[in-house]
């Protein structure tokens, strides 16, 4: 397992794919619970049906959480926070990757903004804030995520605004 985790951390580059990297710890935590409930099974005598119980309820535990984390937003922050421009040591700020996170990444690129040496696109930006608003205008893709951003960049208008 931990092999697993040390590869997937140099095939992946930290400054890139973080978001990849939090993936493939999720899954394999899920493979890890996976086979400490196998060792249970066998030593509890349990039955297969009971093990299949228990792989659904830790499937559909692990779905849950991660439905309730905002990993965009956590990954982007995380950018920022421990960048080179940020720390003085570490890896360069990629903003492309910021922008390609989506609209949760505007509060990290409104703390990136202020960031020495660190050039933040407006049209990006403005673009982030369109996607923005056009999750809020439609009923089909509104969420609490979005409704949250919102929320915050009301509160914050020297972002850039949701009417773009």
């Amino acid at each position: 397992m931990l092999f697993a985790a040390s590869w997937l951390g140099n095939r992946v580059s930290f400054n890139r794919r973080r978001l990849l990297i939090a993936i493939g710890v999720v899954w394999m935590l899920l493979v890890a619970i996976g086979l400490v409930l196998i060792v249970s099974r066998i030593v509890l005598g349990q039955t297969n049906g009971w093990l299949v119980r228990m792989n659904l309820i830790s499937l559909i535990a692990t779905l849950y959480l991660c439905a309730l984390i905002n990993f965009p937003a956590i990954t982007a922050d995380y950018n920022v926070s421990h960048s080179k421009e940020a720390l003085g040591k570490g890896v360069n700020l990629d903003t492309n990757y910021l922008y390609e996170l989506g609209p949760q990444a505007l509060p990290a690129l409104g703390r990136a903004r202020l960031l020495p040496l660190v050039t933040i696109r407006d049209c990006g930006r403005n673009q982030l804030s369109v996607t923005q608003a056009a999750d809020m205008a439609s009923w089909r893709s509104w969420g609490f995520r979005s409704w949250r951003l919102q929320r915050w960049l009301d509160k914050h208008p020297d972002q850039p605004s949701s009417a773009g």
